[in-house]
């Protein structure tokens, strides 16, 4: 459902007349456009196509393409900050092994909800500077980013009470940690791509996460009873 809040905007007033339905099919279809493509590449006859509406319909809602994008990079900036700073402060609280574990299942669970949404978003953070973005949505892509850096950091962030073994420099740990749950979820997301998400089971899927999950906690945390002190470098 389109964020209630942007309903004051008058920018985008001859959009926000139209159903909700209606809003969601146009803002989907662009994104996936946009999310194939590019800016550049994409025209707006292209997202009127993909959205059943015709050329000038985009321009009577949107006013040009630059102000489609930046509607959609608004719309996702709201919709990612709103979860993300909940995201980071769980991240914290946990150890080095669940915190690429809840990541990914964060990943997974976003791809599956909302697709076309989380391909813009990965397209938009590897090419930010392809539009001009408006002051507004420019500082919002900007808070975005900087959690983004936020998020890196407290993944690798100290924790005190580490259960990591010893034997091995902990940055050394925490990358094959990374490759292999970064992996298991690419693997999983290529799966899901072009395939009625609505109609698949994912059961096993969790299965066999839970079970790299533990292997992972076999393969890199301490045994009971085992308290060496410092790693190795």
């Amino acid at each position: 459902m389109i964020d209630e809040l942007k309903k004051g905007n008058g920018m985008y007033e001859n959009f926000y007349k139209i159903d909700e339905d209606k809003q969601q099919r146009i803002v989907e279809a662009a994104m996936l456009e946009f999310s194939k493509y590019g800016y550049k590449k994409t025209s707006t006859e292209q997202v009127a196509k993909a959205a059943g509406i015709s050329k000038s319909m985009i321009f009577h809602y949107f006013g040009s393409k630059a102000l489609l994008f930046n509607f959609l990079v608004d719309y996702t900036c709201d919709l990612l900050l709103e979860h993300y700073e909940d995201f980071l402060s769980q991240i914290r609280e946990l150890d080095y092994i669940e915190r690429y574990h809840l990541a990914s299942m964060y990943k997974q669970q976003s791809y599956k909800e909302n697709r076309n949404l989380t391909e813009f978003s990965l397209v938009l953070f590897l090419s930010p500077d392809e539009v001009s973005l408006t002051e507004e949505v420019a500082e919002k892509f900007a808070r975005l980013q900087q959690l983004q850096v936020d998020y890196a950091k407290d993944m690798h962030a100290e924790k005190q009470d580490s259960r990591l073994r010893r034997d091995l420099p902990k940055e050394v740990s925490l990358k094959y940690i990374k490759w292999i749950m970064d992996g298991y979820s690419q693997e999983l997301i290529m799966r899901l791509k072009n395939q009625d998400v609505t109609q698949m089971v994912f059961d096993d899927d969790w299965k066999d996460f839970d079970q790299i999950l533990e292997n992972l906690k076999r393969l890199f945390y301490r045994s009971e009873g085992d308290n060496n002190e410092g790693y190795n470098s």
